[in-house]
């Protein structure tokens, strides 16, 4: 059996990652574009301590447009954080509220997603939101 060192498996990870780029930054798909002015919108699945948290940080850069978690509570939480924070600004905030994660995903209007769901679904989850 050969011993991977860290050095090759940076290289071979790096090199892996390198081309399977390839296809998405060439790719024909639509993609919204966005103008000078135009804030990404982002939609948080898995809205606990820390999906909630990192929602808010985003906030600064992003517009929160979808907040998704199988406890109910803690989507209307996040949404009425979220709209408190908007409110703040001088903004209003429509924010949907999901409890499938996969409703999120099938929206075309969504530019990034923060996953902040227990670990164990995170590569679930982000694969197909890649993938769509």
């Amino acid at each position: 059996m050969t011993q991977v060192t860290r050095r090759r498996f940076l290289e071979s990870t790096t090199t892996l990652a390198a081309a399977g780029s390839v296809g998405y930054l060439t790719s024909t798909s639509p993609v919204r574009a966005a103008g000078p002015n135009d804030r990404p919108q982002i939609a948080v699945i898995g809205c606990g301590g820390q999906g909630t948290g990192d929602g808010r940080r985003a906030q600064d850069h992003a517009d929160i447009v979808a907040v998704c978690d199988v406890d109910t509570s803690h989507s209307a939480y996040a949404k009425a954080g979220y709209t408190r924070r908007m409110a703040a600004k001088g903004k209003q905030a429509m924010i949907d509220v999901y409890d499938d994660y996969r409703a999120i995903i099938d929206r075309d209007d969504i530019d990034a997603i923060i996953c902040g769901t227990v670990d164990h679904w995170h590569v679930k989850i982000s694969a197909e939101a890649m993938k769509s």
